[in-house]
């Protein structure tokens, strides 16, 4: 019994970023727009958090870099919601 229980409990911590992330799209999908780079978006975030808190020794820091990291991302494809040339319909 304590094994599922802690199965549950592992799963529920490790699926809640994943609900953030399509809670996010499902509001971006019902405005009409097609963001097929969320899980680019987590992964640089990650990728950049972890490579700063292990150069710095920081963990502080590589936490508030990380959403930075991800904003830069959002704003690099900017343009193709503002232009949406090839959204699928």
């Amino acid at each position: 019994m304590q094994l599922i229980t802690t199965l549950l409990l592992v799963t529920i911590r490790a699926g809640t970023s994943l609900l953030y992330a399509t809670l996010g799209e499902v509001y971006t999908e019902r405005s009409g727009i097609l963001n097929l780079g969320v899980e680019r978006m987590m992964m640089m975030g990650a990728l950049t958090a972890f490579a700063v808190v292990y150069r710095t020794v920081n963990l502080l820091f590589g936490v508030l870099l990380q959403p930075c990291l991800s904003v830069a991302v959002w704003l690099c494809s900017m343009p193709f919601f503002l232009y949406p040339c090839g959204q699928i319909k």
